[in-house]
């Protein structure tokens, strides 16, 4: 179910943020919520500033923000994670993989963030599995597009469901590869790395630019992974991306 206050994908997930939430010109990542039951888990936090209020509200209408305990990033670029401070501030424990603990002390991390790096209340080791609320989920990390990717995989209503960030983008098409800490090599082991599991639906981290669902969100969510993966190797790198994401 769409409304202007985003998507029910499942009875127990939801998009409560997207591209252009907070305008045209304001990008964002989209955000998934899972409820959990006694506690709901975001898949990245969103941009933050502007976005977040209205991303709060979202999740508020679909009944899910006082049970907000945890935030999984799954990479800090600015439009994924921009809104840790904003989150943390609002009692929600943040957890990332290795690569994003150790992002810090990236010479030019600083510069990249405009200032404080988003840090973790926990660092998730690769394939390290853990529940909240009875919902299990399993981190792998999928460097590539930045040094600091990871995908989670969690079943929930029944169907697997793979959250890659922006390993993979909508129609099986390459993301930004132009990071300081992009890595083709790597992009192309991470995605051989999540084709070898098993899972229905890929949500990745930029659907569409609107409420609007994308078909392919449930529908053989492997397929476009190993689209990504024909790409690359291919070169279709996309190095003019979308600003600084």
């Amino acid at each position: 179910m769409d409304t202007q206050h985003g998507t029910q994908i499942l009875p127990h997930l939801y998009r409560v943020a997207w591209w252009d939430l907070a305008g045209k010109d304001v990008v964002n990542c989209d955000v998934f919520a899972v409820d959990c039951g006694e506690s709901v888990v975001l898949i990245d936090s969103g941009r933050g500033g502007p976005s977040y209020p209205l991303m709060k509200a979202n999740l508020a209408r679909w009944g899910l923000w006082d049970r907000v305990e945890l935030c999984l990033l799954t990479h800090l670029h600015w439009d994924h994670a921009g809104g840790v401070s904003q989150l943390r501030a609002d009692g929600v424990s943040i957890w990332g993989g290795r690569g994003a603990a150790a992002f810090s002390q990236h010479e030019r991390a600083r510069e990249y963030f405009g200032g404080e790096v988003p840090a973790l209340d926990r660092v998730l080791e690769d394939g390290e599995a853990f529940a909240c609320s009875g919902v299990r989920f399993e981190m792998l990390d999928t460097p590539g597009h930045t040094s600091t990717c990871v995908s989670y995989f969690a079943g929930i209503d029944s169907v697997r469901c793979a959250f890659t960030g922006d390993l993979v983008m909508p129609n099986g098409t390459i993301g930004y590869s132009g990071s300081f800490d992009f890595d083709a090599q790597k992009l192309l082991g991470s995605l051989r790395r999540v084709a070898q599991r098993e899972f229905d639906a890929v949500l990745t981290g930029h659907m569409l630019r609107t409420t609007q669902p994308s078909g392919f969100w449930m529908q053989d969510g492997k397929s476009h992974v190993l689209r990504t993966l024909q790409a690359g190797l291919e070169g279709k790198w996309n190095i003019a991306g979308q600003g600084r994401q």
